[in-house]
């Protein structure tokens, strides 16, 4: 495994340093708990929501865990896994099984049935050896481009390596004929809301899709994984385990940084008291999306240079109990036909009831519920919905209201109550193929810790726990 190649960064200086970790997501709790494991004593959390988490949202209903922003695992999810044994033992990871998806109205397919139709065989087996082919040459191809390296990023390619790779995911796998494999990249992005494959630059894809992810979808667990309870509880044990110190509920209004020990102010108030105050500290980690940061941190010229070449889309999660309705075999469905529009269609729903008590197929299409532990009649399902426009401005909100309750009279939802709707601005930040291609990617890491400040989260990498928590890692084992 390669393990140089990328760039020697600053940190905090002395173990005594005060410390100040913005955004108590897992990416925050996460870096903190590494920080205190090296030695570092004096390490603060400022949190805007009342508990910790972030996007990794978990809320009991009918005995299991519904997901409002995690959702699953992949074959790659190696950190995750650790953090699962180390802080919440007695979670199970199981697989998800298969998914149904919607390719025209009411009519119901798995996609990987939808794979084995794109490759034009008449048999599935002979289907799966042309997808195995194609897996084995972007698994060549990856190797000849990259090598091996150790962490999600890879080091930043050479100048020809970026020619291969501008642009973005649709142009790469046209590129090296790999088309088809499009399918999968499209399930992996776009029908998990990462963006589209004729948008998304192909380094996202091509990091957070390599080929061993592929390979998992043709053994028996199919590579897909769910979590036997709750994504967010891994983030509270950590906090709790590291006895971290967090502070719920803080509005930071401005954070300016000065030269010398000390020099980080953070300006916040919180709920309970609203008068404004500064702290002080030697050091800050900064993990909401950076382009979110613009009027609040005094970003120099160069980092606002890079930071406002930033673009995101936002996500919708919706929990409803219903009565009836029309559904598929698995409780996880895509939406076809709805996958590829940009303005908040329901583009995917989770019965995570069913999925974790194991009521799949004619059980689950037909709504007998007999074998679940609360006998409920109901059904309890997560809509998730995508867009680019800011899903809190009125306009657009009745928009996605509309939506969904267009979806679920199509679908025969009857007597339906929302439980919970979560919305998640500032979903995925990312560099445009354009960006990627000037190596912008790489300059925020050759920048980390230059002006006492670290830069993690998903504006740095990608928009999944795994991701974070393996740039977290990087900068580690980087840092000297």
């Amino acid at each position: 495994m390669i393990t140089t190649g990328y760039p020697a960064i600053s940190g905090p200086k002395s173990v005594n340093d005060r410390i100040a970790v913005v955004g108590g997501g897992i990416s925050g709790v996460h870096m903190a708990s590494l920080l205190k494991e090296k030695g570092y004593k004096n390490i603060k959390i400022f949190e805007m929501r009342n508990e910790v988490g972030g996007k990794a949202y978990s809320r009991l209903r009918r005995g299991v865990y519904n997901e409002f922003g995690t959702i699953f695992l992949t074959d790659i999810y190696d950190q995750v896994a650790n953090m699962v044994k180390r802080y919440t033992p007695r979670s199970r990871i199981k697989s998800k099984g298969l998914s149904s998806i919607m390719v025209r109205e009411f009519e119901f397919s798995t996609w990987r049935a939808l794979l084995a139709q794109n490759t034009g065989e008449r048999t599935r087996e002979a289907a799966r050896r042309r997808i195995q082919e194609a897996v084995e040459r972007y698994d060549r191809i990856h190797t000849c481009l990259f090598g091996n390296y150790s962490f999600e990023l890879m080091p930043r390619p050479t100048p020809e390596v970026m020619r291969q790779i501008q642009g973005t995911v649709q142009d790469f796998l046209e590129r090296h004929d790999l088309m088809l494999l499009a399918p999968y990249f499209r399930t992996y992005l776009t029908a998990d809301g990462y963006g589209f494959i004729n948008d998304t630059a192909a380094i996202y894809g091509m990091a957070w899709v390599p080929p061993a992810v592929i390979q998992g979808t043709f053994t028996p667990e199919n590579g897909f994984w769910i979590l036997d309870g709750a994504f967010q509880a891994i983030v509270i044990e950590t906090a709790k385990q590291n006895q971290l110190n967090v502070h719920l509920e803080a509005n930071v209004e401005r954070i300016k940084r000065l030269p010398g020990p000390g020099g980080i102010q953070i300006t916040y108030s919180t709920r309970d008291h609203p008068s404004v105050e500064t702290e002080h500290f030697d050091f800050l980690v900064l993990s909401p999306a950076m382009n979110s940061l613009l009027n609040i941190v005094d970003f120099n010229a160069k980092e606002r240079h890079l930071f406002s070449r930033l673009y995101n889309s936002n996500f919708v999660t919706t929990l409803i109990e219903s009565d009836n309705g029309i559904r598929g075999n698995d409780p996880q469905v895509y939406y076809n036909d709805a996958v590829d529009q940009d303005d908040y269609p329901v583009f995917a729903s989770f019965n995570f009831y069913h999925a974790k008590n194991n009521i799949t197929g004619e059980n689950h299409r037909l709504g007998i519920r007999e074998n679940g532990p609360d006998k409920n009649p109901q059904e309890t399902q997560l809509y998730y919905q995508t867009g680019f426009a800011d899903p809190f401005a009125k306009d657009v909100d009745i928009m996605i209201q509309s939506k969904l309750v267009s979806h679920l009279k199509k679908f025969r939802k009857s007597n339906p109550r929302v439980l919970e709707q979560t919305k998640w601005g500032y979903y995925f930040p990312r560099f445009s193929g354009e960006d990627i291609a000037r190596g912008y990617i790489w300059d925020v890491l050759d920048m980390q810790g230059q002006f006492n400040t670290w830069y993690i989260g998903s504006s740095v990498c990608f928009e999944s726990m795994e991701s974070v928590l393996e740039y977290n890692n990087l900068l580690m084992s980087i840092f000297h």
